[in-house]
């Protein structure tokens, strides 16, 4: 190695940390002579100095040295654990020959530059023009982004050991698929903790972005620097990147790096430097673009503030340091203002609030600054006197500092919608007077009508008793009818006091396990199935909120039902249950004789058969004792059937027993 470093042509030299010279070859007693030292010597302090800052931060570092009529690069390599430096130095005079030719050359470059900026006054006015209507352009997208916060840049964070802190979702919102994971192979979240050689990132790729950050790290100095990277399918793309240092207790701890994708701008310059050898086309092409930004910028006022005034929504921005309101067009007309004589500070924008809603409002706004969501109603007063009622909803921006700065959001008149809400409540409130009215009719009648028929009943059985048979066959017939046509009417009273009771004796939903339940019905129809060789079979049943005794009943009925209807074949049924987002949906199975299609809705009204009562006995009141039973919990039944192949009956019971029950009676009122 000696050998080599005293042959080398280039300097080589070792110095310890104080700035002793250890060892020079040949070629770098110039050097020492430049600075005025002999090997065993110590170094000038600045050159000592700089040997101690690299052999502390173990990174390689250059320094420039003039020797005579020669440039050299001196590189200053640690050893930290000998506490010395490497130093190779590297004759540079070419290069600088070279770059004072381009300079020179650059110079006459300039020359040309200056003669064909004369010739293209045209084109920068056009540009200008340009400029001011793309900022006009951008002014107007300001208001629409208010209600879409969108973000073009791409945000991570870096530790020292290049792991991946925080990569922002705005890569995954902004692009659908992420740009860098295109790049790389990985979904934004697998960054996260991960290092370069984790993900497996190109080398040469890694090495350019582990520098910047490295830069940052060692500098505490921001960065910006535009990169070029290859897609795994080829495709090229280019970004403007902002190292930033982030500094806890006055030392770098993580750095940001922020990217934007400029792709679009650097196809933008190369067209413009492929077209500046033809102004003319040039002029004719930014003429082009000017004239499609400035239909641009008025298409997409229309469009936006079209869909404000169809929807009658209008957007707000307070800027809390100068206490100053921007409102769209739709806020004006919203209150009845002419947009130019609208006042734009806060107090004059409550002074068009109710003074009841006052202090509601301004507390509200208040409650923003501390970061809590504005959605409030409240009432206007508009010009003209009229009365409102507007719905805001909005939320606070902070600057870097965490302070509130802005609070953005949206204004719409609902006066309309309260209006009706007022109307989808008093026919509510009619509805359940109504209900409750009709319960009450049905149940006093069916208790009224207990007592004579049962007496009518009860003498048709002694009349029957005492001369059957002692009269003729049409007298026995007779008696047979009456008989029979009375205990038909007390099953109905009976179904239909049953019907009534669904509801005034309705008890709030509970917690209730339907598995018990199911069981408890098996026990009580246990006579009817040995008669009728049915068997049953149930999946794990679930506990769900409802009133105990009657979803009693919806079981009893339906698996009633299927074991009265059955066909040729001994009853089958099963039992399941299915949760999806808001609602458990029971399932009763059965292979029964099965229901005409055009049927499956009239079985659910009250005292509808579809069999004659010699083929199967019933009122026809239990299916709709069922409906009634799960419209009141919120839920719906209905069957799924053809003849022959059997019947599957559906009900349903909402998770959450209150947001059921109100869409049922919205449906009901709808109706009205």
């Amino acid at each position: 190695m000696e050998q080599f470093t005293a042959n080398n042509p280039s300097p080589v030299l070792r110095a310890e940390k104080d700035g002793t010279v250890l060892y020079s070859n040949m070629a770098g007693e110039p050097l020492l002579h430049e600075w005025g030292v002999v090997v065993g010597g110590k170094l000038p302090t600045d050159i000592t100095y700089f040997i101690q800052k690299v052999i502390s931060q173990n990174i390689p570092e250059k320094m420039e040295v003039e020797l005579g009529n020669s440039t050299y690069i001196i590189a200053f390599h640690p050893l930290p654990e000998e506490e010395c430096v490497d130093m190779y130095g590297f004759d540079i005079s070419e290069q600088r020959e070279t770059e004072a030719l381009l300079r020179e050359a650059n110079e006459q470059i300039q020359i040309q530059s200056e003669e064909l900026n004369v010739s293209n006054e045209e084109l920068r006015a056009q540009s200008d023009e340009l400029h001011e209507y793309n900022k006009l352009l951008h002014d107007s997208e300001t208001g629409f982004r208010t209600l879409a916060e969108n973000s073009p840049d791409l945000i991570a964070r870096f530790d020292r050991q290049n792991h991946c802190l925080y990569s922002n979702p705005a890569v995954a919102k902004l692009y659908g698929i992420p740009l860098i994971a295109e790049f790389y192979g990985w979904s934004v979240s697998e960054f996260i903790d991960k290092t370069n050689s984790k993900l497996r990132i190109n080398p040469e790729v890694a090495k350019f972005s582990e520098k910047q950050r490295e830069n940052a790290f060692i500098t505490g100095k921001s960065e910006t620097v535009e990169s070029k990277y290859k897609s795994s399918q080829g495709k090229e793309y280019y970004f403007n990147t902002q190292i930033v240092p982030e500094f806890t207790d006055g030392e770098v701890a993580s750095v940001l790096a922020i990217s934007r994708d400029i792709t679009d701008i650097k196809k933008v310059e190369t067209k413009l430097n492929e077209t500046l050898d033809n102004l003319e086309e040039k002029v004719k092409g930014r003429t082009a673009e000017l004239e499609e930004a400035y239909r641009s910028l008025l298409e997409n006022e229309r469009r936006f503030s079209e869909a404000q005034k169809v929807a009658h929504i209008g957007n707000w921005d307070w800027n809390i340091i100068t206490n100053k309101l921007y409102l769209s067009n739709e806020v004006s007309r919203i209150y009845g203002c002419e947009p130019q004589k609208f006042s734009v500070t806060r107090n004059d924008f409550l002074s068009y609030v109710h003074p009841d809603d006052r202090d509601y409002v301004d507390n509200s706004f208040n409650r923003a600054l501390n970061e809590k969501p504005i959605n409030i109603d409240y009432r206007i007063i508009l010009v003209n006197g009229e009365e409102r009622v507007v719905h805001a909803q909005g939320k606070v921006i902070c600057n870097e500092e965490n302070i509130p700065v802005r609070t953005t959001g949206t204004i719409q008149d609902i006066t309309e919608r309260k209006k009706a809400e007022e109307i989808l409540k008093s026919k509510f409130e009619e509805l359940a007077r109504s209900n409750e009215e009709l319960e009450q009719f049905a149940y006093v009648s069916s208790h009224d009508l207990q007592e004579p028929l049962r007496m009518i009943t009860s003498y048709l059985q002694l009349l029957q008793r005492r001369y059957q048979g002692e009269l003729d066959d049409k007298a026995d017939k007779y008696i047979y009818y009456a008989v029979d046509g009375a205990s038909r009417m007390q099953n109905l009273i009976n179904d239909l006091l049953e019907f009534s009771r669904v509801t005034t004796r309705a008890r709030e939903p509970e917690p209730t396990d339907s598995e018990f339940i199911l069981n408890q019905v098996l026990s009580n129809l246990e006579i009817f199935m040995k008669e009728n060789e049915a068997t049953v079979s149930y999946d794990p049943m679930p506990k769900v909120m409802a009133d105990y005794t009657q979803l009693v009943q919806v079981f009893q009925n339906l698996i009633a039902n299927a074991i009265k209807f059955h066909s040729e074949e001994a009853p089958k049924i099963n039992i399941s249950a299915e949760k999806n987002a808001s609602e458990w949906i029971f399932s009763v199975r059965d292979n029964g004789i099965g229901i005409d299609p055009q049927y499956s809705d009239k079985i659910f009204e009250v005292f509808k058969r579809l069999h004659k009562k010699e083929e199967y006995a019933g009122t026809g009141i239990g299916l709709a004792i069922c409906k009634k039973i799960a419209e009141l919990h919120g839920g719906r039944i209905w069957v799924e059937s053809e003849l022959g192949k059997g019947s599957t009956f559906y009900f349903t019971l909402p998770i959450n027993p209150g947001e059921g029950i109100k869409s049922q009676l919205l449906m009901h009122i709808s109706l009205l």
